[in-house]
């Protein structure tokens, strides 16, 4: 097993504090949030057994073994996300083991609530451990920041999601979809944990829609067509007591297909339960799309525009079809001013990669899991 430089940079300019770009492993190694916020003057450390297939897979850096055998080959662990499957004693363990081999810690929050845990204790016991041990944190929106704020102690950036579309596919999408009409789409996929899973939920919002003249078109994978809600609403459909629903069970689409499907639409709708962040909701505002967002989490506060993302009562159908309503009346809300995201992030990330490589700073960030260790655990 070998580690592989991954994206290395090119012609940019070195940050001047150091003689070599800060070497990273990223955990997601790949992803569209961090393929777009990846700073030039940085080198990507990818783990040569990940498979190089454009989505983002569980990381062997999570385990503190393969952190300590590959001593020496990063400089800086930056952790996003995919760590739920690991015990709060693992993630101590990782914690150790960055301090131990010198490698700072960055972490950027993007779920406060986890949208694959129904309980959250122990994701916010992960979450508590990790941002003590940082040597920077970094969190989406000012709402999440505050929370981090008030329930961790910690002061986090914020840096805004930045568009994922590439420019080229959605002018193209654009131009090609024209004026949309009047549905709203509901992508449940393989309907994870904080998706509504109550049928009533989705009949409710289609009853809405349909009194309004407009529809509801549902979307979920082959994969979950056993799947209680999915039985439910074929169901309904196919019985005409759903009148306004349209339900459409395909393999995982790829991007360009998902995009001129959404962008047929009028507007998206987040059957979220519970969570925090949302990269389909700055998805699918690349597509100029609005979005009917749950009124938990932070999604309100990505909202690139004003009016951009509506938000409804969380587990109301009703609330979210007066809402779709709304926005479809409304009609098309520009793309807001959103060119310089992506290299704010960068620049924002760069910056933490070096002082992160400080002296004063490495220091720190070795000493720092010490604080939130029982007696008994040190």
């Amino acid at each position: 097993m070998q580690l592989t430089p991954f994206g290395k940079a090119g012609s940019a300019m070195k940050a001047p504090e150091l003689d070599t770009y800060p070497r990273v492993l990223s955990i997601p190694a790949q992803h569209p949030f961090v393929d777009a916020t990846w700073p030039r003057a940085a080198e990507l450390i990818r783990p040569a057994e990940l498979p190089d297939d454009g989505r983002w897979h569980p990381h062997p850096g999570l385990e503190a073994e393969w952190i300590r055998a590959y001593a020496g080959e990063f400089d800086i662990v930056h952790l996003h996300f995919g760590f739920e499957h690991r015990s709060l004693a693992q993630i101590r363990d990782f914690i150790r083991a960055c301090a131990d081999v010198h490698a700072a810690l960055v972490v950027t929050v993007h779920d406060l609530a986890n949208p694959h845990l129904r309980d959250q204790r122990e994701h916010r016991d992960r979450l508590r451990a990790l941002t003590a041990a940082a040597a920077a944190v970094f969190t989406l929106t000012s709402g999440a920041a505050a929370e981090l704020a008030t329930d961790y102690g910690v002061a986090a950036e914020v840096i805004a999601h930045p568009p994922i579309v590439p420019a080229t596919q959605d002018a193209q999408v654009m131009t090609a979809s024209g004026r949309r009409g009047r549905s709203a789409a509901v992508f449940l996929k393989d309907l994870r944990t904080n998706i509504v899973a109550d049928p009533a939920f989705y009949l409710s919002l289609a009853s809405g829609l349909d009194r309004s003249g407009a529809w509801l078109e549902v979307w979920a994978h082959l994969s979950s067509a056993d799947h209680p809600t999915v039985t439910a609403l074929q169901a309904a459909s196919d019985s005409g007591a759903a009148p306004g629903l349209d339900l459409h069970l395909t393999d995982r689409l790829p991007d360009p297909v998902l995009y001129r499907v959404l962008s047929g639409c009028a507007v998206s709708v987040l059957p979220y339960a519970h969570g925090t962040h949302s990269g389909w909701l700055e998805m699918c505002r690349d597509l100029g799309l609005s979005v009917i967002a749950p009124d938990c989490g932070h999604y309100a506060g990505q909202a690139d525009a004003p009016e951009a993302v509506r938000t409804y009562l969380t587990g109301s159908g009703a609330s979210a079809a007066e809402a779709a309503v709304w926005a479809i009346r409304r009609g098309l809300i520009p793309r807001g001013d959103v060119a310089g995201r992506a290299a704010a992030a960068q620049q924002a990330y760069a910056d933490a990669y070096v002082h992160a490589m400080s002296p004063m700073s490495a220091g720190a960030a070795v000493a720092a899991p010490a604080m939130f260790f029982t007696e008994d655990e040190c």
